[in-house]
């Protein structure tokens, strides 16, 4: 590309390389052989550009590397912070179901308790009314009538 004879002979660029290669035979690369030798050799040159460039990128710019990383920090704390108050909301909702069903479970056991007594009752009247009672002292004597 531009080259003069003499320093064409001194030095070979990458294409004559590959047009000028013979294997043990003696046989050239085909076309299909060179083009993908330069394809291989061009996205290896495209890595290597890309990785220098992010390099220089972030020793260009560490204060902005340094700012994300610190918005990136600060979003990790709200994150949990915002977590940890909903586990507290949780811890709540079930303290507050936990206490609704002891009350629930009390007055059930009270109902039950007032059912049990006034069937005790009824039961002890209805008994009562075929005896009379007669008391001397600490003792009760119940006599038929």
């Amino acid at each position: 590309m531009g080259n003069t004879g003499e320093k064409r002979s001194r030095c070979l660029d990458f294409l004559d390389i590959l047009i000028t290669a013979k294997d043990e035979n003696g046989n050239g690369l085909t076309f299909r052989e060179i083009r993908d030798e330069v394809d291989t050799f061009l996205f290896e040159v495209a890595v290597v550009v890309i990785v220098v460039g992010a390099v220089v990128v972030v020793v260009v710019h560490l204060d902005l590397i340094a700012a994300a990383a610190t918005i990136v920090v600060v979003i990790v704390h709200v994150v949990v912070v915002v977590i940890i108050i909903i586990i507290i909301i949780i811890i709540i909702i079930i303290i507050i179901i936990i206490i609704v069903v002891v009350v629930v479970v009390v007055v059930a056991a009270a109902v039950v308790v007032v059912v049990v007594i006034r069937n005790c009752n009824n039961i002890m009247r209805r008994y009562n009314s075929n005896f009379n009672r007669v008391n001397y002292g600490n003792i009760t004597v119940h006599v038929s009538t």
